[in-house]
């Protein structure tokens, strides 16, 4: 009788072993982070960390792959899709760059986003839209990027000669400084981080969108991945968001909850 239980035992031990290895996940996913906080930035050591480290890491915690995250800046980012170096790209605005359609999004938050302008065309009184509409107002953006802009806004702007384009978030906000551009749209969350920790941000008026939410997620790379990655994916992004451990890897960074919504 002892001996058929502890064969039972082993059996059942064996069968566990088999199915883990069975199960374990072959995979190692190279993902492209976004060089801007909170995604991916540097710490007072200089290692990188942010959101956009943590998602991925939990995501391969989940999912049982490995997962390899290096920083790219914003623009490289969206290219990184095209150029098919990285499985996986984030956190990137749905639809913004201009490479989207090599990638598949899954939606991780919504974020709001403000409307940042140079006190010298500030109008109290004025609703977004004036401002979009002002024929002597410059707005300032990511090249190859629609960022925190609505598509139309967007077209608009570039048809009448209104849009400057630059390299990084920083140079979006100097450019406002100096009054090369006047204004520009930044999800709510980055803006903030530069009005208390740069002095970019200093001086600048910020305007909120109240209206305007923006899906921010994901990207899987088409060619790199398959119909199998994106369900994995998509299975943890839904198990973090449905038990609470996204909103607690934004509020390990001190992301303001009002400019964050957990229901992408």
């Amino acid at each position: 009788m002892k001996k058929n239980i502890l064969a039972l035992l082993l059996l059942i031990f064996f069968s566990q072993i088999s199915f883990a290895r069975s199960s374990r996940c072959e995979n190692t996913y190279n993902v492209a982070a976004n060089r801007v906080w909170p995604v991916s930035f540097p710490d007072k050591s200089g290692k990188m960390v942010g959101v956009g480290h943590d998602i991925s890491q939990a995501i391969g915690t989940i999912t049982g792959c490995r997962v390899i995250v290096d920083q790219v800046p914003s623009y490289r980012n969206w290219k990184a899709l095209k150029d098919d170096t990285y499985d996986l790209t984030l956190l990137n605005i749905e639809d913004s760059g201009e490479y989207a359609s090599y990638g598949t999004f899954i939606p991780v938050v919504k974020t709001r986003r403000v409307l940042v302008v140079n006190p010298s065309v500030y109008k109290k009184d004025w609703s977004i839209q004036q401002y979009i509409d002002a024929p002597a107002i410059k707005f300032s953006g990511l090249i190859s990027i629609r960022f925190a802009y609505k598509k139309e806004e967007l077209e608009a702007l570039k048809k009448q000669h209104l849009y400057i384009e630059t390299t990084d978030h920083e140079n979006i906000l100097t450019l406002i400084k100096k009054g090369t551009a006047d204004a520009t749209f930044f999800p709510e969350t980055t803006f903030e981080y530069f009005k208390q920790n740069t002095s970019l941000a200093n001086g600048l008026i910020m305007i909120p969108d109240t209206d305007t939410w923006i899906p921010t997620g994901i990207y899987l790379s088409k060619k790199r991945t398959t119909d199998r990655d994106l369900k994995n994916i998509q299975g943890a992004v839904t198990r973090m968001s449905s038990n609470g451990q996204l909103e607690k890897i934004f509020a390990k960074y001190g992301v303001n909850k009002a400019s964050i919504s957990f229901t992408p």
